[in-house]
């Protein structure tokens, strides 16, 4: 039992960091990309877990699993594929900053109700994996090329170059929310405060609420105008996203 029990100890350190690399990605990817590669995971059901595994820590030690650890993992993917065809057939929304995976699509509760709870962590766990390996050595789209290009004079302080890329990007993918930070970025930098904060407002209000870099960035953005009490609250709202947001800790400190 003890093996067993350290196995899944393991397994689960393993796939925690799978999904905090999965929320990178999409904060840094154009999402027309992203929305591509995971629906090529849904799709995906040709899945053992020595391919789920590979390129992990834990690759080494899948053949080495006990049978019953190894009988219980095989059922639970078996399961999972099933659900995946369920959560296309959804359209079902995937909150990678939450432990419950399903919790903001009620028809897929009720469809798939007999997988959540624990095995909903699962689940999410496995959609990690899946989205780092579609995403490994994909090629960068023209709108995250220009985002690239711009963020490059943006760290050379080159802001007013540094707009048109992002301009560039925004119009080959108008939901690429960090071409719209990065934006921001170059205008609060310029002293175009104001356009800057819309530029936050916009990702917030019409792109992805929980994206904590829009709050952030707000926060920032506001303290240079002095407006601390709003600046608190942007702060407060990006770490309820992600309580472990550095960026967003760090103005907490700065506003006291």
């Amino acid at each position: 039992m003890a093996n067993i029990e350290d196995s899944i100890r393991r397994c689960d350190k393993t796939l925690e960091r799978a999904i905090s690399a999965v929320r990178e990605i999409k904060e840094h990817s154009d999402p027309i990309e992203y929305e591509k590669s995971l629906a090529q995971v849904l799709d995906n059901k040709d899945l053992t877990l020595e391919k789920i595994y590979a390129g992990t820590d834990y690759a080494k030690d899948v053949k080495k699993l006990p049978l019953e650890h190894r009988r219980l993992l095989e059922e639970q993917i078996s399961s999972y594929v099933e659900l995946k065809g369920l959560m296309k057939q959804t359209g079902a929304e995937i909150n990678w900053s939450s432990t419950a995976v399903f919790s903001t699509n009620k028809r897929l509760e009720e469809i798939a109700g007999r997988y959540m709870g624990f095995y909903g962590k699962f689940c999410m766990d496995m959609l990690a994996v899946e989205v780092i390996h579609a995403f490994t050595g994909r090629k960068l789209s023209k709108a995250e090329e220009a985002d690239d290009k711009g963020n490059a004079l943006n760290e050379k302080r080159k802001y007013q170059e540094a707009l048109p890329y992002f301009d560039e990007a925004i119009k080959l993918s108008p939901k690429f929310s960090l071409a719209w930070i990065n934006k921001g970025i170059a205008l609060k930098n310029l002293g175009r405060v104001t356009e800057a904060i819309a530029c936050y407002d916009h990702v917030i209000n019409n792109i992805d609420k929980n994206y904590r870099k829009a709050w952030g960035n707000k926060a920032n953005a506001l303290l240079v105008i002095g407006d601390k009490d709003n600046a608190r609250r942007c702060v407060d709202q990006a770490l309820k996203i992600d309580p472990t947001y550095q960026y967003a800790r760090n103005l907490k400190m700065r506003i006291g």
